[in-house]
């Protein structure tokens, strides 16, 4: 019996990033409501940033095979690597903000998230990857509705 399944190889380093968040809710639940729910909101934007960056990594994944099977690809229309880098600032930000730091230290540890963030994951491709003579121009995902109907009548 053969097994199909593919292997998610960023499983692993992602799940580094989800325990943080669980702490950070577990420290501000006895520091009255204002940490509590700053606390919260800084956990759920921890946690988003990481099924983000999941998402991000998996089309990494995709364009790089695409890349070396066809030598054709494009890069992916959201930046998902990037939006989870910035989230993740934001989200140290907050935590750091529910531990009572000043509005100033909380904004340097959300720009420190997010060096770190981006030197340990990267960006996203933004470039889109082809051979020499493919027309991009007239290549459309899914043809329009004045293509349709014309292929009906004419």
């Amino acid at each position: 019996m053969t097994d199909d399944r593919e292997v998610d190889a960023s499983a692993g380093r992602i799940g580094v990033l989800f325990p943080p968040a669980i702490v950070l809710v577990a420290t501000t639940i006895s520091d009255g409501p204002v940490s509590l729910i700053v606390g919260l909101l800084g956990a759920a934007t921890l946690v988003a940033s990481a099924w983000l960056l999941g998402e991000g990594l998996r089309a990494e994944a995709a364009y790089n095979a695409r890349r070396v099977a066809r030598r054709v690809a494009r890069r992916p229309a959201i930046p998902r690597k990037f939006m989870a880098s910035a989230m993740t600032g934001v989200g140290v930000a907050l935590a750091s903000y529910a531990h009572h730091a000043s509005i100033p230290a909380a904004l340097l540890y959300g720009v420190a998230g997010v060096a770190v963030h981006v030197t340990a994951f990267g960006l996203d491709p933004m470039r889109d990857k082809r051979m020499e003579g493919i027309d991009t121009f007239h290549k459309t995902s899914s043809p329009t509705l004045w293509t349709k109907l014309r292929r009906i009548c004419c």
